[in-house]
């Protein structure tokens, strides 16, 4: 007997999701549990469904998107199609392409476009004892304070283990990526011993991190004009915001500190984090 949907939600919205194959459902399960609530209506329903001569369907609203061998391999289109579907609509967010983790109770944004090194300072925070919120998507509120909330999805690489993260892992050697047929890797943050944040956080720091190969570490503050140019760098649903989210995204830089940071080790960004955080 099939499962019930999940129901996944984000921000303002929501989207269901039904499969049929009951070790990729499991899974799915796990993926998604701390973005489970029943409480807004999905706006869209997925369903994974098979096999039907050999061949696996992903579809959406009855539509079919994809067909693989496999339901694993579908993972990678529902994965894309979903977040699109959950940023598309949204109105009472700011939503950014970014990871965010917890520290002391402090949200810390980490912007930056891909090959910023985003999913590496994330893992690295993660290991030293951060909450994670999400390495790719946040929804953030001008409210007082400001608050975030990250899209929970397995931390996603875009190649196998990097060698930089073998310290941060319980056993490097026997590490459960997920390999997916785009070439990309997921892990789950559990795995790296990390508690998940789910729901509403302070946001209490932006930083705007870009890896540099032998770079020596380098931490500029922000003026709120650069901070708020920064945001709306990063922010993907302007079409849907008041002035295209300028105001709001001008009161969060002048709420919150922000740092741009110019790094080679990920450690050393940890340790002025820790350092750093609760200073005035």
């Amino acid at each position: 007997m099939n499962q019930p949907p999940l129901i996944i939600h984000f921000g303002d919205q929501a989207a269901s999701l039904q499969c049929d194959d009951p070790e990729l459902a499991a899974y799915l399960s796990e993926m998604f549990q701390h973005s489970l609530d029943g409480r807004l209506s999905p706006r869209t329903a997925y369903h994974i469904s098979g096999p039907v001569d050999g061949r696996f369907t992903l579809s959406r609203d009855k539509q079919i998107l994809q067909t693989t061998p496999t339901a694993p391999a579908l993972l990678p289109w529902l994965m894309q199609d979903l977040v699109s579907a959950l940023i598309e609509a949204q109105t009472e967010h700011l939503i950014f392409h970014a990871g965010g983790v917890l520290v002391d109770n402090v949200g810390i944004f980490l912007g930056g476009q891909t090959g910023s090194g985003k999913s590496t300072l994330t893992a690295c925070l993660l290991a030293n004892g951060a909450d994670y919120l999400s390495d790719e998507v946040l929804a953030l509120s001008p409210a007082t304070p400001p608050t975030m909330v990250g899209l929970v999805r397995p931390l996603v690489l875009k190649e196998a283990l990097p060698p930089a993260w073998a310290p941060w892992l319980p056993d490097p050697t026997s590490s459960p990526l997920a390999a997916m047929t785009d070439g990309t890797h997921w892990i789950l943050p559990a795995w790296m011993g990390a508690a998940v944040a789910a729901g509403s956080v302070p946001l209490g720091l932006l930083l705007f991190p870009t890896y540099r190969a032998a770079a020596p570490l380098a931490i500029r503050p922000l003026s709120t004009a650069e901070a708020a140019f920064h945001l709306l760098q990063n922010l993907v649903n302007a079409r849907n915001l008041p002035d295209k989210g300028v105001s709001a995204a001008a009161e969060i830089a002048r709420r919150v500190p922000a740092y741009q940071i110019t790094y080679d080790e990920a450690t050393a960004v940890a340790a002025w984090i820790h350092d750093n955080l609760h200073l005035p």
